[in-house]
């Protein structure tokens, strides 16, 4: 015996299509509404952002003074990475500044 699925009338199947395409815009505009907030906000990002190009210190970091001494040999300003890079026993070469 072969199966004989149930039949849906005409207004049931114009619903379920009106549904559908429904659906399938939605889900094509969200990525574009998303996309033209993330603009907006991106617009706004540059004068906050301005607010806080100050110069670091380690309090406004909220860092110990063990963290402060452990990264501030990273954080020198020097002309060269060589320069910075402390000699070690394990380097396979010296370093050339």
């Amino acid at each position: 015996m072969a199966y004989n699925p149930p039949k849906q009338a005409g207004i049931g199947q114009v619903i379920d299509s009106v549904i559908i395409l429904v659906l399938l815009f939605i889900c094509l505009l969200v990525p574009f509404l998303w996309k033209k907030q993330a603009a907006a906000t991106a617009a706004e990002a540059p004068a906050a952002a301005a607010v806080q190009e100050a110069e670091p210190t380690w309090e406004a970091l909220n860092q110990t003074a063990v963290q402060a001494g452990r990264l501030s040999p990273c954080l020198r300003r020097t002309t060269t990475a060589a320069a910075a890079l402390p000699a070690s026993p394990c380097q396979p070469f010296p370093v050339e500044s």
